[in-house]
Parts: structure tokens; sequence; C-alpha cells
């Protein structure tokens, strides 16, 4: 249920970046926790992969990040983007109020649960919109056991630091949740759950959300996305900004429209 597809290099930012960081000092080099891929975080990576036999790139690949949190002794699940067990809940949608610092499930569109949320402070602020869950990961880290993506740059749903308390805005721009209630979501979500991020006091009639950052499985053709999300290959062609079939089939993940 999980997805292989992180890359990192000078630029990142985020919590996977600060998990790596996080695992670097725990293997003894210098490096801040910030959650940015800044000059000192990409020499120390450098001298991780070289004490590692691994080409001293400064780029970690998603095989380089598993081998990192093994070295530390820690435990990630990566796997294939599938959807989860059958939840208790069907026709699952989220909105997430910044002002009201809340996570509201509904289902059918009737709400049905609500959390309490941190989110991103001024510098950094949860990005508003119309979203999906894009990859759904199992880690062990400060970042608690489960990890949810929501945008292409890794905007993500985690848990709060021990000892915090949710209802504030003090993260990097992801939203941060207790663990326990991360983990009870969970429960409810599969990859693709529409989400919206609003500083709304309600919630905007529509929630489905306008497009899906896709990422094909092995041996998967194009006219099968196509198919499986009843688009095009033209508009697939324009969303990605190519020229042909065969640039497609090469692009590691595609933006599909599905407004």
């Amino acid at each position: 249920m999980w997805k292989r597809n992180w890359w990192l290099s000078e630029g990142s930012r985020g919590s996977l970046v600060f998990g790596v960081q996080e695992r670097l000092q725990e293997l003894g080099y210098e490096v801040p926790k910030d959650g940015e891929y800044a000059f000192e975080t990409k020499e120390a990576v450098c001298r991780w992969q070289r004490e590692a036999g691994l080409p001293a790139t400064g780029v970690l690949s998603p095989a380089n990040i598993e081998q990192l949190w093994q070295e530390a002794g820690k435990r990630l699940h990566i796997g294939s983007a599938q959807a989860l067990p059958d939840s208790d809940f069907a026709g699952i949608s989220l909105w997430v109020s910044l002002k009201r610092q809340r996570l509201y499930v509904y289902s059918q569109g009737k709400q049905v649960k609500t959390y309490p949320v941190s989110c991103g402070r001024a510098a950094t602020p949860t990005p508003q919109g119309v979203f999906r869950i894009l990859e759904m990961w199992e880690t062990d880290s400060s970042l608690g056991s489960r990890w949810l993506s929501f945008t292409p740059y890794r905007h993500s749903i985690h848990s709060l630091p021990a000892g915090q308390l949710p209802g504030k805005a003090s993260t990097l721009g992801c939203l941060q949740m207790v663990e326990a209630d991360l983990e009870e979501l969970c429960s409810y979500l599969q990859v693709g759950t529409p989400l919206v991020v609003s500083c709304r006091e309600q919630l905007p009639q529509k929630t489905e959300s306008q497009w899906l950052y896709y990422y094909p499985q092995k041996g998967e053709g194009i006219e099968d996305i196509c198919h499986r999300y009843h688009v095009g290959i033209s508009q697939l062609l324009v969303a990605n900004n190519v020229q042909r079939k065969e640039e497609l089939a090469a692009c590691p993940h595609l933006l599909i429209p599905t407004g």
C-alpha cells in the first residue's frame, strides 16, 4: 500500500528531509534538523554515501533513503501505491480549516469525524487549494508512524513532535496531528482521497480535485492510464507539457486532469 518514488536533492524541503537529517545525526554526522536540504545536509549526505560505498552525488534515491534508515536501525516501509483495505466509510473526503486548525472527515457529504491539527507558520504557510492524498507511507521516526503527502512538493500530514499539542501555526507548511488521531484517520483513507485546505469557515461546495499526480506502475501503458482515469492522450500531453506519446511514457510521474 505504499509507493517507492522519493528522490531528494539540494533545494528539497519538508518532513522527509527532516527525517533524513535525523537519521544522519543518529549516525554521527553534524547536520541541522530544519527540514531544509541545503549545503550542510548535502555535504553530510555525500560523506555518508562515500562511507557506504555509494556514488557521492549528494542526491538520495529511494534505495539510498531506505538504506539510511536501516543503518540507523529504523524501519521505513516502502512498496506500491495501491489503495488501503476497505475503510469503515465510503466516499471519504477531507477538509482542513486553517482558521479553525481542524481537519474534518466527510462521508458522502456528511461530517463524520473531526481532529485538531497544526498548520504552517506565517513564513512557511500550508498551501491552500484542492488536492488529493498522493502517497501514504509507514515510517519509524520522530515524525511518527504515518506520513501522507498531498502535493508534488511533499507537503504532508504527519505526527506532532513529542510533547507538543495541536492547534498552533508552527510547521514548515505540513499538517501535524496527534499520532493516535493520524493512525485512526489512515484507516479511512486511500491514495486519491480528496483533500481541501482552506481558510474558509465552511467547506467549499466543490471538493473534487482538479488534478492527480500519478506514478505509473511497472508495465502499465499510457492507454491503460487513459482508460482508468477517462482522459484522452491529447489531454495528458497538454497537462504534462510534452508533444509525443513516447515522452509521456518516459515521465516518472504524470499530471492527470480529473476536474
